[in-house]
């Protein structure tokens, strides 16, 4: 979906900005250049799809119980709207107490209605939908994962009196109400954008209130992924912010104009990345020094989250390319203008030599133990803790489920098994074709110049290695050297543990890891000395 917004500006006439739900918009400026301003007119134009997210908005919750009656519910929601299509929406929230409540109203609303779905399905004899729609993750366990992909210990659910209680790690259940301010800001945030309708433009104001860098980027990572049917428009005094989401688009407020209690005009620029902001603007914003890592994939790829799981207290900021994140991470580390950052990266292992992986140390940028991150969501010690929560969920014996996962494994990779030897000696004769390339020497002596390698050699011997491996039934081996992801096998191995694809299994390593230290520690474990360096203790 594309919203061609129309921004009033000082010099006369408008700009049109295009708002996509593809890539999220921020905008940013000093303090008074009307950023709110601006939100607040996006959601006069577009308050029929519109959920504005305040930056005056209330942090707190007097109650964990729902204090609504369904009228009582949809005559606050009215209000509400009213109130903030005025001018003085801009600046003032009308009843912030009920607001908050108001969002743990919706959650337990959202809830409730799933659970109807699955029932009424099950009713009519639709067992396969009613199984269909019981694999969505309810909206408070939805909340709960996005805490935790932000690095946030706590699950939130309903408790048998109906009120929402919170929990820290496997602590004792506790009010919502009596969670920390930036904990609260997390629930709140999620509650809005979770139970939004489809297809809603967000508009939220300074999501770094209440919370800590190293939160924010991940909890917008999720939210992004969780709602990527809806447009998000995002205000922030922090350039961290779009600096992590390279495919957004950035609005520049400079300044703005204002007409009795309601800014009309705007000085504003949109660029399409953060790092063209003058230093004027950057320096009247920034200022903090923090770690962030960079990694290979896009916002929305499967490493992003999983990284953000292991790696708490940390920015995690994808790249698209290799390439990218060795350029990214040596240019933030040689630049005097990015002091406060302290740069590292991650690498897909793919056929990096040992001797390269020890050079890209040096510079702060770690290759994986296995080929690329389905080696980490896929690793045998993570399924065999996937496998034992399965079995007591949909019963068998996590065994079994085991070994039916290393047979459909074992079974595509013999299927693929000569392609995958010959990707993997693709480098090697990449690298020993490189080490005859002649020198300015041997070229001047006019002469012809002949270069060859045994490419048949270099197969064969890796296809000795893979047989070898395959007679041993080594999945480990075979999901830590071989691009397995380029055939049905990672499918395969989901199916055999009773998961319906693939990313339902990958959202359940996701909830597996953001529950369990073991499987932190098998994945941390795949990281090599970036943890330590982190400062990062399993």
């Amino acid at each position: 979906m594309t919203i061609a917004a129309n921004i009033p500006t000082i010099a006369g006439g408008s700009l049109t900005v295009n708002l996509t739900s593809t890539a999220p918009t921020f905008i940013v400026g000093p303090n008074g250049a009307g950023k709110s301003g601006l939100l607040h007119h996006l959601f006069i134009n577009y308050n029929n799809i519109a959920v504005r997210i305040s930056a005056h908005r209330a942090n707190t919750l007097s109650s964990n119980a729902i204090q609504f009656s369904p009228a009582d519910k949809i005559n606050n929601e009215r209000t509400a709207l009213s109130q903030d299509s005025q001018s003085h929406g801009r600046y003032l929230e009308w009843s912030s107490e009920s607001r908050s409540s108001l969002v743990l109203a919706d959650l337990v609303d959202a809830d409730n209605a799933l659970a109807r779905q699955v029932r009424d399905k099950l009713q009519s004899g639709d067992v396969e939908g009613a199984q269909a729609s019981a694999e969505n993750l309810p909206p408070l366990s939805r909340i709960s994962l996005l805490m935790q992909e932000s690095g946030i210990p706590i699950s939130i659910s309903i408790a048998e009196d109906s009120s929402i209680v919170a929990r820290k790690r496997e602590g004792n259940a506790f009010s919502v109400s009596a969670m920390s301010d930036g904990e609260r800001a997390a629930l709140l945030i999620g509650g809005r954008v979770l139970t939004a309708k489809p297809g809603a433009l967000i508009l939220l104001d300074e999501p770094e209130r209440h919370l800590h860098a190293s939160i924010s980027v991940p909890l917008l990572s999720s939210l992004f992924n969780m709602r990527s049917d809806c447009t998000f428009v995002i205000s922030t005094h922090d350039l961290g912010l779009p600096e992590a989401f390279p495919s957004s688009s950035v609005i520049i407020a400079r300044d703005s104009a204002v007409k009795g209690e309601k800014i009309s005009q705007w000085d504003v620029d949109v660029i399409s990345s953060i790092l063209d902001i003058d230093d004027e603007i950057r320096s009247s914003i920034m200022g903090s020094r923090r770690k962030v890592v960079f990694i290979e994939g896009g916002a929305g790829s499967l490493d992003l989250p999983l990284y953000n799981l292991i790696l708490p207290g940390v920015s995690v900021e994808p790249r698209e390319t290799a390439f990218a994140v060795q350029k990214t991470v040596d240019g933030v580390r040689s630049s005097s203008k990015l002091h406060w950052v302290q740069a590292f990266g991650i690498l897909d292992r793919d056929q990096i030599s040992t001797e390269r992986q020890a050079e890209l140390v040096e510079k702060g940028i770690y290759a994986l133990d296995v080929y690329s991150v389905e080696g980490l969501y896929y690793h045998p010690q993570i399924q065999a803790l996937v496998a034992e929560r399965q079995a007591g969920i949909v019963g068998g014996d996590a065994a079994e489920l085991l070994v039916d996962a290393e047979n459909a494994l074992l079974s595509s990779f013999q299927q693929h098994i000569e392609r995958m030897c010959a990707r993997m000696s693709e480098q090697k004769v990449k690298d020993a074709l490189s080490r005859q390339f002649p020198d300015w020497q041997t070229i001047s002596r006019a002469g012809p110049i002949t270069v060859s390698v045994d490419a048949a050699e270099y197969l064969s011997t890796e296809r000795s290695w893979a047989d070898d491996v395959v007679a041993r039934r080594d999945a480990g081996a075979i999901l830590a050297r071989y691009p397995v992801r380029e055939t049905p096998a990672l499918g395969g191995i989901a199916q055999a543990l009773k998961f319906s694809s693939r990313a339902t299994y990958e959202a359940a390593v996701r909830k597996l890891t953001m529950d369990d230290n073991r499987a932190r520690a098998i994945l941390r474990g795949c990281l090599g000395a970036l943890p330590a360096a982190l400062g990062i203790a399993d």
